[in-house]
């Protein structure tokens, strides 16, 4: 995802890596609440692997 963003004379230019972004608030989030928080990003329309019944 390649995305401009222009406001109040500053222009970003670049792609948003969201595993990365994700990654780093449950790291953040784990520390201050200590516990072990963990994250997984799934593309839109990506197919999900079901899980089995028990």
């Amino acid at each position: 995802m390649k995305e401009e963003i222009a406001a109040a004379g500053i222009q970003v230019e670049g792609t948003f890596n969201a595993q990365r972004f994700f990654e780093t608030l449950a790291l953040i989030l784990s520390r201050k609440e200590n516990l072990s928080i963990t994250v997984k990003v799934h593309e839109e329309g990506e197919q999900q692997p079901e899980k089995a019944a028990v």
